[in-house]
């Protein structure tokens, strides 16, 4: 499958705009970091990362914009989860 593009939806649209206006806030992107546990199953994790992505394929997405200026949602046909 390859990567495709779709146009955004009118929410979608207005949270980009305020992220433009805003982009030191982080109201809608929360950055963590969390230490994994000596002995945690990797190989577990991986796979319920996966199956995340697959249910909630707006994770494979990213905004970006065209020559236009004209802003898109870009989709991501494959991802690969890496556990480091």
């Amino acid at each position: 499958m390859a990567n495709t593009w779709t146009a955004l939806t009118k929410t979608q649209y207005g949270i980009y705009l305020e992220w433009i206006a805003y982009p030191e806030r982080t109201t809608y992107n929360l950055p963590f970091l969390k230490r994994l546990e000596k002995g945690m199953d990797l190989e577990r994790l991986k796979t319920a990362l996966e199956a995340m992505v697959r249910v909630h394929p707006i994770l494979t997405c990213v905004i970006r914009a065209d020559e236009k200026g004209e802003s898109f949602l870009w989709v991501f046909a494959d991802i690969t989860i890496k556990v480091i």
